[in-house]
């Protein structure tokens, strides 16, 4: 995350998001200081460099408000899942050799641009199945 010319990674990221999901701020005051513009599509805005970090926060502050319950991870098979379901399918396919590619068009996240990738319910279980197969 950039925050005020600043780089933060992903432990100082993390720690911001929180302070902003306890202080109760808002999807919309959280994109204004992430530097997201309100009225964009949720494309162009998919392609600003803290559009993950808005992401996250959405995450953390349904899980706070929803007692630990977490979003799902991705869509795939028998419907949502869950990260940990997620993992287990993804360490199958590269025990199976898949290929990221095969795994992308399973997930449906492959041959997308880019910024239709990163708004793609799969996108997260795709960027994790590319680090391990890497």
């Amino acid at each position: 995350m950039v925050l005020g010319g600043l780089i933060h990674d992903s432990k100082m990221t993390k720690e911001k998001l929180s302070s902003w999901v306890k202080s109760g701020g808002t999807i919309e005051t959280v994109g204004a200081r992430l530097g997201l513009q309100q009225g964009l599509s949720l494309e162009k805005n998919a392609e600003h460099m803290n559009y993950e970090a808005l992401a996250k926060f959405i995450r953390m502050k349904f899980e706070a408000k929803n007692a630990g319950k977490q979003l799902p991870y991705a869509e795939f098979g028998t419907g949502l899942q869950n990260k940990e379901k997620t993992k287990n399918f993804l360490a199958g396919e590269l025990i199976a050799g898949s290929s990221v590619e095969n795994v992308g068009k399973y997930l449906g996240v492959w041959g997308l641009p880019l910024n239709q990738q990163r708004i793609h319910a799969n996108w997260r279980a795709f960027k994790r199945y590319s680090k391990m197969y890497a």
